[in-house]
């Protein structure tokens, strides 16, 4: 039981679907979710909620964790789960949190962390939740690979060019070294211009975010991501080959997934 409750814990860490690295002045008061709304390729189920100790206390999350259930998405049929509070050596990072976990490992497929109630105060961690018309909060996670983009980013960089940063909803990296299975051009509607991409995809690293690198671009700019065949998570499952694109006058000032000026947008299926 402690090993689980350790693998559980230190895949919540390590889990790179979806998060929400550097976040800009983070409130003390801001809830968390990890792995983030529309994360997909957990080995198991759970969500983790945390939270700052000087903002939100082990009440607050202890509240918020009774509250909730895990769901099937979006049938929200309830899944049999507890709360693990274990102190472990890997807890430590998180400040306040609370663990839901499935009782069982279910079958591969869509689930939620359906929560009732939130903090008074609380601030939600932009991205990382997802509310119901009814005002409910959910986390939608996927059991089992499934890769999709998560979201985009844009953040100004030297030299007047400009980052433009896909999130993709589990870590992914090249099956093939024949060809780059990631491509990206952005710019004026029909005149768009190749952007360099420093940070892969690699076949030897498995990552959410990539980068690329291109001129300088405003909102009336769009960008075209042309993804190849090539492009798989650690499973072997593959982003479907298509061309999307991105609208730049849809991001908003956001940390969401960069920091540092950045705008963002996250996807919604």
């Amino acid at each position: 039981m402690l090993a689980r409750r350790l693998a559980v814990v230190s895949a919540a860490l390590l889990c790179a679907c979806g998060g929400a690295p550097g976040e800009e002045l983070r409130p003390p008061n801001q809830l968390r979710a990890n792995p983030a709304d529309n994360s997909t390729g957990l080995p198991t189920l759970w969500v983790t909620l945390t939270g700052d100790p000087s903002g939100l206390y082990e009440d607050d999350l202890e509240n918020v964790a009774t509250s909730s259930q895990l769901v099937t998405w979006p049938d929200l049929v309830p899944v049999p789960a507890h709360i693990d509070r274990t102190p472990t050596y890997f807890t430590e990072a998180f400040g306040v949190w609370r663990a839901v976990v499935a009782d069982q490992p279910p079958p591969d497929g869509w689930y939620a962390l359906l929560i009732d109630s939130i903090p008074p105060g609380a601030i939600l961690a932009d991205g990382q939740f997802h509310q119901l018309p009814d005002g409910r909060w959910v986390v939608r996670v996927r059991k089992g690979s499934a890769p999709d983009l998560w979201g985009y980013a844009a953040c100004p960089k030297e030299g007047a060019r400009t980052a433009i940063i896909v999130r993709y909803s589990e870590q992914l990296h090249a099956a093939t070294t024949a060809t780059s299975p990631l491509l990206m051009r952005a710019g004026a509607p029909g005149k768009e211009l190749d952007c360099e991409s420093p940070d892969g995809p690699f076949v030897d690293r498995y990552v959410a975010d990539y980068e690329f690198i291109c001129g300088h671009l405003g909102p009336k700019d769009q960008v075209i991501l042309e993804g190849q065949s090539g492009l798989a998570s650690p499973d072997g499952i593959e982003v479907s080959p298509t061309e999307r694109t991105l609208a730049l006058d849809r991001l908003v000032p956001s940390a969401v997934i960069a920091s540092g000026g950045c705008t963002s947008l996250k996807l919604d299926p």
